[in-house]
């Protein structure tokens, strides 16, 4: 099978910081962070899982810090969501 995501990395290093904090909390941001694991490892195998978001909802801060140029979520439990960005070659 062709793995088709080659790397999957935090927009940021807060952000990063933040979800390592979470694998050594309390039970529930355990649970989250074991969540946010599993949806990542889905979204290696396809990308296009997650529901894309029509740009008139994009923040206008996302597009001005991080240029994106496109913007998908994946529904987590207890109402969680994954906000993620593709990138190409």
């Amino acid at each position: 099978m062709l793995e088709r995501v080659k790397k999957v990395k935090f927009v940021d290093t807060e952000l990063y910081t933040a979800f390592l904090e979470l694998t050594h909390g309390r039970s529930e941001e355990k649970e989250l962070a074991g969540e946010i694991e599993q949806a990542v490892a889905v979204l290696k195998i396809n990308p296009l899982t997650g529901i894309r978001i029509p740009k008139q909802l994009w923040p206008a801060a996302y597009i001005r810090k991080y240029g994106i140029t496109n913007l998908r979520k994946c529904d987590l439990k207890r109402g969680w969501r994954l906000i993620y960005t593709l990138e190409g070659n």
